[in-house]
């Protein structure tokens, strides 16, 4: 299922995502190919590893404690969110979305200030693409 902060148009990059969305064994994505690293919660433990890192696009995979949460933030990229265990809650400053199910996906535009709240252990898949590209 494909849930988006804004519509995006569709277009060949697109498309090709929600093929590997829909193809992609996530679970398969846990080898730590980078340093872990604890994001800063006031109500649990938040891990996060990179996965993949270019100027193009990043990948981490990341692994959030039952009643952990993301203090508000942004990003300078477009986020996308893409869960594949477990069930977190994404906040915004006028709505809240909730992802409960494997596979499921957000795209948060850059700019667009968001936090997260963690019903349940959860893993999860973040890749940015930075305006640049």
């Amino acid at each position: 299922m494909f849930n988006k902060s804004c519509v995006l148009k569709e277009n060949p990059v697109m498309d090709r995502l929600k093929v590997l969305h829909s193809t992609v064994d996530f679970s398969r994505l846990i080898k730590e190919t980078g340093e872990v690293r604890e994001i800063e919660s006031p109500t649990g433990s938040i891990f996060v590893v990179d996965v993949y890192k270019s100027d193009e696009i990043g990948i981490v995979r990341s692994t959030s404690s039952k009643g952990s949460s993301m203090q508000p933030h942004e990003h300078d990229a477009l986020e996308i969110i893409i869960l594949y265990e477990g069930r977190m809650k994404l906040t915004f400053a006028d709505k809240e979305v909730e992802l409960n199910e494997s596979r499921q996906t957000y795209y948060i535009l850059p700019g667009i200030v968001h936090g997260a709240e963690f019903m349940e252990e959860t893993k999860a898949l973040g890749i940015t693409v930075p305006l640049a590209y």
